[in-house]
């Protein structure tokens, strides 16, 4: 049953009247909301047109102000439910202005409400536009002053098929300033700021993005549910996260994730599950997990099962005894968050166990199964902007997800200004509070940083060497005099006994860069690492990007304070291992490694590297076709598509998508999809481009070829042989035409009934009607990483290649482990790559194909 307010004193239980209609009337969306007229109440499936990202990835702003009390009825009575449906969205008789429009949302069949829109695809924070915007509409509303007694009473909806409407509601004119109007606020915010905003939820304190104070019914019912997940739900160190280790972006995701967690449910399931909680990501979340990935070790489900087990009681933190045992320090896990389903019905009901929804997010699957529910079943806005980011309030060096805060307080149009500017004001404080992250990883990764144009040969892999164990770091004092020379101070390194580099002579104008925090590697303040030497940021309010905090134009004549430390790296390269410390250091310290021959044809050869996470997704029956050939030249071709030779960078919103991929799940046959994203990328000339591409596919493909498994999987005898027949150990599956050509034919068999031997060959053998092959079915890493210098520097070309993956099932194998299969894929991955680019495109240059932490590298 669905609550319709009609007027501001009044609530009505609206029996549906769609019951007495046919079946086939009903058969469409009817987003039901009715919004404004009562506060603390709203039902509606709203699908804003206007709160998409800003482009450039600027800070935007998007508003919607809605209300049941402004009702539009086609002028013919009899409007269809499927153009009923097409109205939404559009613009009430042409009602629109700068950054803003008047825009119809549905109720019913030929029943449209009203809602105001600042549009958040223009209007950027802190622009003064919003509250611009938000005036203009209130003026706008005076001067319609929309009532059943207008006259003329009608008007068109531009675009609609079921032109003229009339104003239904209100009655009387005159009464339109004491409407109430429904708010939702879209913008982009840092996950330590959800982190705050669920704690105040919690604590019961005013904040503008947050529901009222005391809200009764389903305001209030909403608010309760939503999860805090605070560093006390860590007691136990889930997947050796520590409660003092933890930080905030990680609290926020996880109070994202358990709050729709533990609501997920049964009951009303003709609702979305953006009405789950008051703070709805329009950001998949497989984007905003990446957001923290690198801090979140293991596996994500094992880290839900253990935060289920807490809530908050008051201000104390306790078992939560409907999903666990135990103590706080101690939990025990149950299994009704096992249990816990999606279940989501309009014309067709479908269900999501909320342990397959975390796989997805971990499995990098894109968009995650909630998002694609949501939006198959309901047309959805769980996530629906999909990997979306945009950068924080007058920054460029961090970008966050969008969401959009519901439930907000009801305003009159009086208020309208007043509210928008504070709503405004609230997400630049949180903008302004979290410019760095946690820990901030940027994409210039120092690990990266011995890549140069001039390397000569390719590199042996990553050794295990006696005395490296880990990272290490140099702390360096920097004591500055009035003289032409300046000494430098070094420490000892903390964990290693190898030779530093020799000082060199510094040039007048320094080399610089910015070393972001790294709090695991006990670096947890930015400074700037100029060769050996540390010095702090230089603070300009003139600055427009972060690295510009590092632009010394010489080293300071006075002593300054050492605010940090330098990382300090070991590699391979050319058959050598070495230790570079800081990311520019002038020479690294190498030695040769054992036993190592480089694969280089001359020595002379320029090499770049591609790089493989160790994160495993499985690829099916891969190199089967054409030992593989068609799948490289099918992602090739498709990753090309994205990348126009006219410009610099790739396309990051739209994914290269391989389908009809057969592998082996349960014993049997499926098929998997593959979705390729080039999330971050830079070239500059097209050759430049395709040696990437080339050597990132060639380098994908051969990996996954040399991590396979056969198994066994059941399927028809081939009917032109007797019995099974003999299987090679590498059988290619079944295609899906393969398949439908034997239903096609079984059916048309069956319409004569023969014997089952009349299908097979004359003097066959018994026939059988199912048998047990083997199929060689693989597994491949979940990033790519090409890295090749350019004219600009050693980073400037190169790309961040994201895979995902959708399959009903776990495939019968997908372990992919970089490090067990590294040997020799350089030399592979070689002879394979030029007849994607071509041969002249390697002709002077070669590239190693290395393994890496991608979770460290592109956790944030």
């Amino acid at each position: 049953m669905h609550f319709f307010c009609l007027s501001p004193k009044q609530c009505l239980i609206l029996l549906p009247f769609l019951l007495s209609l046919p079946i086939d009337t009903l058969a469409f969306k009817y987003d039901r909301r009715a919004i404004g007229s009562c506060a603390d109440d709203e039902t509606g499936e709203e699908a804003s047109t206007s709160d998409a990202p800003t482009s450039k990835q600027a800070a935007g702003l998007g508003v919607e102000f809605e209300t049941a009390q402004i009702r539009l009825g086609s002028a013919s009575g009899d409007c269809s439910p499927a153009d009923t449906t097409a109205s939404k969205g559009k613009v009430i008789g042409g009602r629109q202005g700068t950054n803003w429009q008047l825009t119809t949302d549905v109720l019913e069949r030929n029943i449209l409400d009203a809602e105001y829109i600042l549009d958040g695809t223009t209007i950027k924070i802190g622009s003064g536009d919003a509250a611009k915007a938000a005036a203009a509409v209130v003026a706008d509303l005076a001067k319609w002053d929309p009532s059943k007694e207008m006259n003329p009473n009608s008007v068109n909806v531009d675009g609609a098929k079921c032109n003229p409407w009339m104003v239904t509601d209100p009655e009387e004119a005159g009464g339109s300033g004491n409407f109430l109007w429904a708010p939702q606020v879209t913008a982009a915010l840092p996950l330590e700021a959800i982190s705050d905003l669920f704690a105040r939820n919690a604590a019961n304190q005013a904040h503008a993005l947050l529901p009222k104070l005391n809200g009764q019914g389903k305001r209030g019912r909403v608010s309760q549910q939503m999860v805090s997940v605070t560093k006390e739900f860590f007691q136990s160190s889930p997947n050796g996260i520590t409660s003092s280790a933890v930080k905030d972006d990680v609290l926020g995701f996880f109070s994202l994730i358990m709050s729709y967690a533990k609501a997920a449910r049964y009951e009303d399931e003709g609702q979305s599950p953006k009405m789950l909680t008051t703070i709805m990501p329009r950001t998949d979340f497989t984007t905003i997990f990446a957001q923290v990935k690198a801090a979140v070790p293991g596996t994500l489900y094992d880290i839900v099962k253990v935060l289920a087990c807490y809530k908050t009681s008051g201000t104390t933190v306790v078992i939560d005894t409907d999903y666990c045992s135990g103590t706080v320090q101690s939990p025990i896990t149950g299994t009704k968050i096992d249990s816990q389903t999606f279940t989501l019905t309009y014309t067709e009901t479908e269900s999501l166990k909320v342990s397959d929804w975390i796989k997805s997010i971990e499995s990098s699957l894109a968009p995650d199964a909630l998002t694609t529910l949501d939006d198959k079943i309901l047309r959805g806005q769980v996530g629906a902007l999909g990997p979306v980011l945009e950068n924080l309030y007058r920054t460029s060096n961090r970008a966050v997800p969008l969401f959009e805060f519901r439930n907000l307080q009801n305003a009159k149009s009086g208020d309208f200004v007043t509210r928008v500017n504070s709503y405004e004001q609230a997400i630049i404080d949180y903008h302004k509070a979290h410019l760095n992250v946690p820990r901030e990883i940027t994409k210039t990764f120092t690990k990266y940083r011995h890549i140069r144009r001039d390397l000569n040969g390719t590199a042996c892999e990553f050794p295990v060497l006696a005395d490296d164990t880990s990272s290490t770091h140099l702390t360096t004092t920097v004591s500055m005099s009035n003289s032409t020379t300046h000494p430098h101070t070094t420490s000892k390194p903390k964990k290693t006994s190898r030779t530093l580099p020799p000082t060199t002579t510094k040039s007048k104008v320094p080399t610089c860069y910015l070393q972001g925090q790294d709090p695991d590697e006990g670096i947890t303040t930015q400074g700037c690492v100029c060769g050996s030497s540390t010095l702090p940021l230089i603070t300009n309010t003139a600055f427009t990007v972060m690295t510009e905090s590092c632009s010394y134009t010489a080293m300071p004549s006075s002593s300054v304070a050492n605010p940090i430390t330098i990382e300090t790296e070991h590699y391979t390269v050319n058959c050598q291992a070495c230790t570079l410390v800081g990311g520019i250091a002038e020479a690294p310290t190498c030695t040769s490694v054992s036993g190592c021959t480089t694969t280089a044809a001359s020595s002379s050869t320029p090499t770049f590297a591609v790089f493989l996470s160790n994160n495993s997704l499985p690829i099916g029956d891969e190199g089967d076709a054409n030992s593989g050939k068609d799948m490289r030249d099918a992602v090739y071709s498709k990753l090309k598509a994205l990348c126009p030779d006219t410009a610099n960078s790739c396309d990051s919103k739209t994914t290269a998508d391989i389908d009809e991929i057969p592998t082996v799940v349960d014993g049997g046959v499926e098929y998997e999809k593959l979705s390729f994203t080039i999330s971050d990328s830079s070239y500059g000339s097209s050759k430049e481009l395709e040696q990437m591409l080339a050597a990132a596919v060639a380098t994908w493909q051969q990996a996954t070829s040399k991590s396979c498994q056969v198994v066994e999987f059941k399927d028809e005898p081939d009917e032109t042989i007797s019995g099974c027949g003999k299987s090679p150990v590498k059988r290619s599956l079944p295609s899906r035409l393969e398949l439908a050509r034997r239903n096609e034919s079984r059916g048309l068999l069956a319409a004569r009934s023969p014997s089952i031997e009349e299908r097979l060959c004359d003097g066959c053998a018994p026939a059988v009607e199912e048998c047990t092959y083997q199929a060689t079915i693989c597994a491949g890493p979940d990033h790519i990483n090409p890295i090749l210098a350019g004219k600009d520097g050693a980073y400037s070309n190169h790309m961040n290649i994201q895979l995902g993956w959708k399959l009903d099932g776990d495939s019968a194998f997908d372990t992919f482990l970089c490090e067990a299969i590294v040997d020799g894929l350089s030399a592979a991955a070689m002879a394979v790559a030029p007849e994607l680019a071509g041969p002249e495109v390697f002709e002077e240059l070669e590239f190693q194909s290395l393994c890496a932490d991608m979770e460290e590298q592109f956790g944030s």
